[in-house]
């Protein structure tokens, strides 16, 4: 189960070895009630039946000086599927939780007003089973009737209720089928058969018998017991479907739309099912013309054409009809008039810019000297000389066009018509004037200390009035950008095509940044960045920025700044541990599920045990991170003192092992023992979130951990740690 470490948890650290041979160190104790309450031991459930009351059970146990009493924790029941059931202590179990695995988690709550709320912890899952009860049965379920049966006989279902214990039959469900379907809205003992519903099937009477509910009793369901099948139900022999009033709508003009009418009919009620239309050209039938409707051609120039109808019944016998036809009055003649022209082309957008995502509405106005009655024009959108879009004005948006990032190339957006008269008579190409997509290309990196750069298009291409903007006002995360409207501008960015994340300036490292100043990579990590010219914005989440990361409580799912993702020191390369999102998401690999979720700085990171060899997820975080080219670092260097440098050595975990280049050694660049996040790089650095490693003390099996929060040597301090403490990763790169 997953679990939650805010900062104002105190971790319960014992047992820690120095780093490469120092002293064993102990953290501080603190002052009192300086521990959450926890749950001492498992949480269990005894067996689940439907029909019974289930109860988890827990011991609360507050490891302070002076143990606080348990106040009102917090229950909740959830499925195989991690879904919520039920927040009380006690479930009532019925069939609908038959099947399913629960378990029953608790949050330990202690009284009092500091470190109060402890770790969820849960019982294993249990399946719910059948009622303890014996389960009532039905037997002899048989169907009275005629061994042969015809659409419309009504048949009698029987059956006999039996238990052991002679519980009273309660609301026994009865139900009928036809080819093993259940027929909606059977539930009797008769059924009259109807066409649809039965013609051509074989036909049960199935029963689920259930007791009656009494006292404490819950009513107990038995299984469904099916009578034999009949024989496939016969037709209703009557009278043939009929077609009349055929005709045909339309005008005898070459390129004319003609549409046959007809009224279907049948003096049984069986419905119509795919009745068979033909077209002739005179007595010819013409080929592959099966619709209702017809579109006349120069082929059919001084013929009569005929539509006609052969009717089908979907039941009953017989189910097929006579063909009935209907021919036009007059031969096919070619209608002689003058070209149409378009007039009044004109593109059209709310606002009057094209900007990225505005719909353009193209319109114009038909004419004809003749009056003749206008057609469907061919559409043409063209963006320079390539066409974007091709259709016919009666087309659902052909007349619109949706601005893309594609359109933003200068070019010029023109909208044209071809107009034709209803017979296909057709006028020219008329272009309308042009207009230009307007927005903003974005490329970089959404990364802290990483540049990025705008490019302006159409009536942005002067950049002068540039602004970038981001809310630097808060130190967490997505929880303070939750509106736009409080994102404001970088000033010392503004009016410049360029701008590169966050306020590193000349400090190179953690070691030389100046706490005194008021913004840092805490103010940037975490939120969004908007590009606006005026009143156009862009999200760099929109554009084609690459990197940026993924953090539960982002508006609408946006990547936003992440911290420096990879950090180039000496040798070697080392990766930014992830967020919970990006884990749950898979953005960045095939990664295992989080155990647990460390916030700090208002967002959710990723972290896992690390206890013993069994559970690799740790390592598998790495070894599955972007193509596997990445390794679970070790933070010990020597074969002295009873330590394996690489557990996972057998695995394909090959960090390097070098005490002078390894993730350790960032100590010396980021650390910090105040705040949540490096000031310069925005990696996690507090005591809350130890590293993972792949180094092991033999003699307990336990994984060492690394803290930027406290260095020793110029170095990150390296531990081991016997109790469970949850680890978020980072990776190195040999290469």
């Amino acid at each position: 189960m997953i679990s939650q470490y805010k900062l104002l948890v105190v971790m319960i650290v014992a047992a820690l070895s120095g780093c490469q041979g120092d002293e064993n160190t102990t953290l501080e104790s603190g002052n009192d009630n300086i521990y959450v309450p926890i749950v001492k031991g498992e949480v269990t459930l005894p067996s689940l039946h439907v029909g019974t009351t289930a109860r988890g059970t827990y011991e609360y146990f507050d490891p302070n000086v002076q143990p606080r009493k348990e106040a009102t924790s917090l229950y909740v029941w959830r499925d195989q599927y991690l879904a919520e059931v039920s927040k009380e202590r006690e479930i009532k179990l019925d069939y609908e939780h038959l099947g399913n695995s629960l378990s029953f988690c608790v949050t330990p709550i202690a009284q009092g007003d500091k470190n109060t709320v402890g770790q969820e912890t849960c019982s294993k899952e249990v399946e719910v089973n059948e009622p303890l009860a014996d389960k009532p049965t039905a037997v002899d379920v048989v169907i009275d009737g005629n061994a042969i049966i015809t659409v419309g006989d009504t048949l009698k279902g029987t059956y006999s209720y039996l238990h052991v214990d002679d519980l009273a039959q309660g609301a026994t469900e009865l139900r009928w089928k036809a080819d093993g379907a259940e027929i909606t809205g059977k539930s009797s003992a008769l059924i009259e058969l109807t066409a649809t519903e039965t013609e051509g099937k074989d036909i049960a009477f199935c029963v689920t018998p259930i007791t009656a509910v009494t006292g404490n009793n819950p009513a107990i369901k038995g299984d469904e017991v099916c009578s034999d099948i009949t024989a496939k139900v016969l037709p209703l022999v009557g009278v043939a479907p009929v077609v009349k009033d055929v005709s045909i709508d339309g005008s005898p003009f070459v390129h004319a739309g003609l549409m046959g009418i007809y009224q279907y009919s049948d003096a049984d009620g069986d419905l119509e099912s795919n009745s068979q239309y033909i077209w002739k050209r005179d007595t010819n039938v013409i080929p592959y013309q099966t619709e209702k409707t017809y579109k006349v051609t120069s082929d059919d120039l001084n013929t009569t054409i005929s539509f006609c109808v052969m009717p089908k019944a979907a039941t009953g016998l017989p189910n097929s009809g006579s063909e009935t036809c209907f021919s036009m009055d007059k031969v096919i003649e070619e209608i002689v008039e003058n070209p149409p022209t378009a007039e009044n082309v004109i593109i059209s957008v709310d606002g009057g810019i094209a900007t990225v995502g505005k719909e353009l509405q193209g319109t114009f106005t038909y004419t004809q000297d003749q009056n003749a009655v206008r057609g469907i024009a061919d559409i043409q959108w063209k963006r320079g000389d390539t066409i974007i879009k091709e259709c016919e004005d009666n087309e659902s948006d052909c007349l619109t066009y949706v601005v893309t990032d594609t359109d933003l190339t200068n070019e010029n957006i023109i909208f044209s018509v071809t107009p034709k008269t209803l017979y296909e008579t057709s006028g020219v190409l008329t272009p309308s004037s042009a207009i230009l997509a307007s927005g903003l290309k974005l490329s970089g990196k959404l990364e802290y200390n990483a540049e990025i750069t705008a490019t302006g298009f159409g009536d942005f291409q002067d950049l002068s009035a540039i602004e970038w903007r981001i809310n630097t006002s808060t130190q967490d995360g997505p929880l303070g950008d939750t509106d736009p409207g409080s994102r404001t501008s970088i000033l010392e960015a503004n009016g410049a095509s360029s701008y590169r994340i966050g306020v590193v300036g000349d400090s190179k490292n953690d070691l030389d940044w100046n706490h005194s100043e008021l913004v840092d990579a805490r103010n940037f990590i975490g939120k969004n960045l908007d590009v606006c010219v005026n009143d156009y914005c862009i999200n760099a989440s929109d554009s084609q920025v690459t990197g940026g990361m993924y953090v539960t409580g982002s508006i609408d799912n946006k990547r936003t700044i992440e911290p420096v993702r990879v950090i180039e020191y000496k040798k070697y390369s080392y990766h930014r541990p992830l967020t919970a999102f990006e884990v749950q998401n898979k953005t960045l690999g095939d990664l295992p599920t989080y155990k647990h979720i460390i916030t700090l700085n208002g967002i959710e990171w990723a972290a896992y045990d690390h206890e013993d060899l069994s559970n690799k997820d740790v390592l598998n975080v790495c070894r599955k991170l972007d193509k596997g080219q990445w390794h679970l670092p070790a933070t010990w260097f020597t074969s002295n003192k009873g330590y394996t440098i690489n557990k996972f050595d057998a695995d394909g975990n090959n960090p390097p092992i070098d005490g002078n280049n390894s993730l350790s050694t960032l100590g010396a660049i980021m650390h910090d023992d105040r705040d949540e996040l490096s000031n310069t790089y925005g990696w996690p650095v507090s005591k809350l979130s130890p590293y993972g490693s792949a180094s092991m003390l033999d003699s307990n099996k336990n994984f060492r951990v690394l803290s930027f929060n406290e260095i020793l040597k110029e170095k990150a301090k390296s531990y081991v740690i016997e109790n469970k403490v949850p680890r978020i990763v980072s990776c190195i790169n040999n290469q």
